[in-house]
């Protein structure tokens, strides 16, 4: 799953007389097959190397696999040993078989049989509960709905993505980011009646708001209007300054109602009434056609949306957006997908839900007259009260017509039935059973670098629902305008065990002279630390439980004068973007390393991560180990809104700032396509630096390590941890600046 560095393919001349590299085979699905295809590779482990190296090479890469495979045996097996154990104990003692029992006679082999007894009597029911836990981890949750207005225009920027041709170079870069600063200016007027209902909020908008313009001013990347979602809790969203709530703007005399008649296509004379909302309309009356119970389909051939051109078959934007979006269906060929296929897509990707329910509704709906329809009591309709077809299935007809001018041909009618979706919080959770040692080891661990980090000074606090380890300087006192020595650092990590796996990185935070002035902040996860233990193992917070811990966090601490430094690993950065979007004022500068928040439209991180093949050593300890733990599997397989979770780059304040905000990637990621975000962070305005040189505010903000795998960087030592580092000690924009060394990374 790791993503080689292969040569483009030659250059193809474009509609405008311009030469155009295909990127299918170089960042879309081509890259997974490239790998065992392309002998010519500079990852190839034939390319320049004689062919005893290369030999030694495959025996050292099948040790290692049958190592894995070993350990991951040794580890699973423990269960159905224990049930073995028992049962033969049982057995040996009916009467007849008595005689022949092989009963230890040495006190050792007693004592040993004994303790293997008790250990078996304990993994036996414990196996039992686990399999219990992950038969009702299958139950579907109900998914936080989003409006419309936020749905559409998120389809919209995910389509838009890509659109511009790789040949421009820079100007792609200049014309991304003057893009998403078009979407960030547009702010619709603040709002701060509901403050009250988060305890603590306004007291944190107080104290941002005193602090020094310099720190606190959204530049680059102030939030995105059309993006913000309506509270889940309060069925409102309670705004800081550069945030707006996800209301629609409707008329002094209300919204227009459609009329009930069956809709029809929109008349082209619409198409200029309203340059700033850039809807595309025309929802027919079902998504099938043919076999169904209508049969028009709901718009013409000769439709074009407002945002892109028409897109013919042989483009290489359209041979793109095929070769990934295939890989949503199992990575299957794009000619196997059919309408209804993608309709399903759909209907999971918008609302969490199946075809058929949605077609249910739109029966009520209609039964009912179509009434307007209200999501968490505001009316659900698109800006200006525009004359849609208001429900969902209507809005998902829609899509689907975009994804099809988006590939540049029309889907054939009908569901192929072996064409398999990927529906990440519909599909069944995949648990692998493991046993109640493993669990126990990891928390003796998580305790053990717990108690060494409260030696060193942190104490474990709770706030806001959320738990965390904090360790304040001696003397340290909150301004305004405090330097990066002293600003509080807030740490994110990701998946896996927690604590210990981060133990070397905690350990330079406890010891490090540098960081001596600075609080420092760890957010306690045990969802996604394999703390089976914990009370919130199967309790993943969300964006809003997070956005009020956090601001309880600031306030019992008064970070908020003087803002967070925040620094996330893998899906530590999920969460980076949750405090972005509910608090986008309290945090100064963010460090991203490598993140899954961005281009979650794409499907690498969630087919990598848990429907993909393994491969490589690695990537069986993660399957096994990480993505079917029942903790992680609950939470991505139950819990992931991706729409919540996606993280656009306009809502990161000054994004194109490299001392206020930092990439990190890794070239060889298995989890994400590290080259398709570079592209896409690149398109938003964040530039590079050169090879050899680290990120800092006379470079540039996105660095790449090439030679590095997901996670290595922040292992607590080596060349690629101190260059992230140093850009989190940077003392300053103007005097001081991250160390720009750098030499195989």
């Amino acid at each position: 799953m790791s993503l080689p560095r292969t040569t483009p393919p030659p250059a193809r001349p474009t509609a405008n007389g311009k030469a155009a590299t295909s990127t299918s085979s170089t960042n879309g699905a081509g890259l997974r097959r490239s790998r065992s295809n392309d002998a010519t590779s500079p990852t190839s482990p034939t390319s320049g190397r004689p062919r005893k190296q290369y030999i030694g090479f495959r025996v050292m890469f099948h040790l290692t696999l049958a190592a894995v495979w070993l350990a991951i045996g040794l580890v699973w097996i423990i269960t159905p040993l224990s049930w073995l154990y028992v049962l033969w104990t049982l057995l040996t003692l009916i009467p007849s078989l008595h005689a022949g029992r092989p009963a230890p006679s040495h006190i050792v082999l007693k004592v040993f049989h004994y303790m293997t007894l008790s250990y078996c009597a304990v993994e036996i029911p414990f196996s039992l509960y686990y399999r219990y836990l992950a038969i009702r981890a299958n139950k579907r949750k109900k998914a936080p709905q989003a409006s419309r207005r936020f749905l559409r225009n998120i389809i919209k920027r995910a389509l838009e993505n890509g659109l511009q041709n790789d040949e421009d170079g820079e100007q792609i870069v200049s014309g991304g980011a003057e893009l998403e600063r078009s979407r960030s200016r547009r702010a619709n007027p603040r709002s701060g009646g509901l403050r009250e209902a988060i305890p603590g909020l306004a007291s944190v908008e107080e104290a941002l708001r005193s602090r020094s313009l310099t720190q606190v001013r959204l530049g680059d990347g102030a939030a995105t209007p059309e993006m913000e979602r309506p509270s889940i809790e309060f069925e409102m969203t309670a705004v800081l300054n550069g945030s707006v709530a996800d209301l629609p703007q409707l008329d002094k005399n209300g919204p227009k109602v459609e009329d009930t008649s069956p809709a029809s296509p929109r008349n082209t004379d619409d198409d200029n009434e309203d340059d700033e909302v850039e809807d595309d309309e025309g929802y027919g009356p079902s998504i099938r056609s043919g076999g169904g119970q209508h049969s028009v389909r709901p718009r013409s051939s000769s439709y074009t949306p407002s945002f892109m051109d028409k897109l013919d078959a042989e483009d290489p934007r359209a041979e793109d957006f095929r070769d990934f979006i295939r890989l949503w269906f199992n990575g299957c060929d794009y000619k196997e997908i059919y309408r209804l296929n993608m309709a399903d897509w759909l209907a999971w990707c918008l609302y969490s839900s199946t075809l058929e329910e949605l077609e249910e509704e739109r029966q009520a709906w209609v039964a009912a007259g179509k009434p307007p329809l209200h999501l968490y009591g505001e009316l659900d309709v698109d800006q200006g009260g525009l004359k849609l077809e208001q429900d969902k299935l209507g809005l998902l007809e829609h899509c689907l017509d975009l994804v099809e001018f988006r590939a540049g041909g029309s889907l054939r009618e009908g569901r192929n039935p072996r064409c398999r979706v990927i529906r990440l919080t519909l599909d069944p959770v995949r648990v692998t059973q493991r046993p109640i040692l493993l669990y126990s080891i990891v928390g003796c661990l998580q305790q053990y670098v717990g108690f060494k980090l409260r030696a060193r000074g942190f104490v474990t606090c709770e706030d806001g629902g959320l738990r965390y380890l904090v360790r304040m300087p001696a003397g340290w006192k909150p301004t305004a305008n405090c330097t990066e020595a002293s600003r509080p650092l807030l740490v994110l990590h990701g998946l896996g065990c927690g604590l210990p796996q981060y133990g070397s990185m905690l350990s330079y935070f406890a010891t490090n002279k540098l960081l001596a002035d600075r609080p420092i902040i760890v957010l306690i996860q045990p969802h996604i630390s394999m703390a089976f233990f914990s009370r919130d193992y199967l309790s993943p917070p969300t964006q809003k439980s997070i956005g009020l811990g956090i601001a309880a966090i600031a306030q019992k601490w008064k970070f908020d004068l003087t803002g967070l430094t925040i620094l996330s690993h893998s899906n530590g950065s999920i969460v980076h973007g949750w405090i972005l979007k509910e608090l986008p004022d309290l945090v100064v500068r963010s460090c991203f390393v490598d993140p899954v928040c961005f281009s979650l439209w794409e499907p690498w991180v969630c087919y990598n991560f848990l429907y993909s093949k393994p491969r490589e050593p690695l990537e069986y300890l993660m399957r096994f180990f990480v993505s079917r733990e029942l903790g992680v599997a609950f939470m991505l397989q139950r819990t992931f809104d991706w729409s919540s979770n996606l993280l656009f780059p306009s809502q990161i304040p000054r994004v194109t700032s490299p001392y206020h905000s930092a990439f990190y990637l890794a070239g060889r990621d298995a989890i994400l396509n590290a080259e398709r975000v570079r592209t896409y962070l690149k398109r938003s305005g964040i530039k590079e630096v050169k090879r050899g040189e680290n990120v800092g505010p006379t470079r540039g903000g996105l660095k790449v390590h090439h030679a590095m795998k997901h996670g290595e960087s922040m292992v607590g030592h080596g060349q690629a941890f101190d260059q992230i580092m140093s850009w989190v000690t940077a003392e300053c924009a103007n005097g001081g600046d991250s160390t720009p060394y750098d030499s195989a990374y």
